[in-house]
């Protein structure tokens, strides 16, 4: 089933359900809710399908095991590599997946506060970052350009700036003692591609 269609019936679902609660406490205990009896049904169906559309591409995420999360952990690149951290973090959006592209191929997607480590060949690279599903079309992507030399370790930091029509996504270099605790907090998402 086509996920706009089911999130359009939980609304309704939702709606309907709140509706019969009002009129069968009106008709129980004689309260009369007025506007508020069909009014707040409906509200909260447009709500309950305004949430479900801002997440629905948000996939599963793929926690990390111990044993990858320790090396994570050590801060230390492979030899002739470099280590990229990109860390999400702030509350706005924080349940909708932000997906992390890295010179244009899909690495990982990150709720808040989640974080993927990327290996990678030295050189010049392009970190993109952007919502899919209904969070989507409410948020301007956003991109950095890093220059990552061999054993070099980056932190990239990505937040939601509140727009007054749209958010804009921010990705930027943090320094690594600045983001060590936070990335400790933070749980670890493996990423697709290294």
């Amino acid at each position: 089933m086509n996920k706009n269609i089911r999130n359009i019936i939980i609304g309704v679902g939702v709606a309907v359900l709140l509706g019969f609660f009002f009129g069968l406490t009106e008709s129980l205990t004689r309260v009369r809710w007025g506007m508020l009896s069909w009014w707040l049904p409906a509200f909260m169906g447009a709500f309950t399908y305004y949430i479900l559309f801002n997440l629905s591409g948000t996939r599963k995420e793929s926690k990390a095991d111990t044993a990858v999360l320790a090396d994570a952990m050590a801060f230390a690149a492979p030899t002739g590599q470099a280590r990229v951290y990109v860390l999400r973090t702030g509350f706005a959006g924080k349940a909708a997946g932000m997906n992390v592209l890295l010179d244009g191929v899909p690495v990982a997607q990150l709720k808040s506060p989640r974080f993927t480590v990327v290996d990678m060949t030295p050189g010049a690279h392009e970190f993109r970052a952007h919502f899919s599903g209904g969070a989507g079309t409410q948020n301007r992507e956003c991109s950095v350009k890093v220059d990552v030399a061999a054993g070099s370790i980056t932190v990239l930091r990505i937040s939601v700036e509140l727009g007054m029509l749209k958010n804009q996504l921010l990705i930027a270099p943090v320094d690594l003692d600045s983001a060590r605790a936070e990335l400790k907090r933070a749980t670890m998402v493996v990423a697709e591609k290294a």
